[in-house]
């Protein structure tokens, strides 16, 4: 259906695609994160005084990252 207002079904278990109601597209399903602590790195100014800390997430599900910067 061409012009179709998508009403989505819920994730099914052990799916990875959501499906419409009326007229059955498939999107991939957004993810629910489970954000996992990968590194951390001390930022440092150039007396070596810790100004800082950079932490990466990786979530366990689609391996997406992110990028926590902390000043101090």
């Amino acid at each position: 259906m061409l012009l179709c207002r998508h009403v989505f079904n819920p994730v099914a278990e052990n799916s990875k695609y959501q499906y419409c109601k009326k007229c059955g597209k498939a999107i991939l399903a957004p993810c629910i994160h489970d954000w996992v602590e990968s590194y951390n790195v001390e930022l440092a100014d150039e007396d070596d005084n810790i100004v800082g800390y950079t932490v990466v997430y990786i979530c366990d599900i689609c391996k997406n990252y992110k990028k926590l910067e902390i000043s101090i």
